[in-house]
């Protein structure tokens, strides 16, 4: 049995789900955790974009779109990072 292209991509990405899971129970919160997540982020994005909705021949503007979504949310990992009391305050009813 021959795995194709998608298949391996979604192979990876569940590997990738699975050790970003496993990072997140096993390691104490902090930068080094926050930069990895942010970084996996990425690549699974780009993974999904590039390999799994094969939007490459389509229109740039919308692969420039999809791709700084994942850039904004890569960056909203490291914000929470840094500033979490701030966010913290901002999200509880108290």
């Amino acid at each position: 049995m021959k795995i194709d292209r998608i298949e391996r991509t979604w192979l990876i990405l569940v590997a990738l789900t699975l050790l970003a899971a496993g990072l997140a129970e096993s390691k104490p919160p902090g930068w080094p955790l926050a930069l990895t997540v942010a970084g996996l982020i990425g690549f699974k994005g780009n993974l999904v974009i590039d390999r799994y909705m094969e939007i490459t021949s389509l229109n740039p503007r919308i692969r420039n779109v999809l791709k700084g979504f994942v850039i904004l949310v890569a960056l909203l990992v490291m914000i929470s990072q840094a500033i979490p009391d701030s966010l913290r305050s901002l999200t509880t009813l108290n």
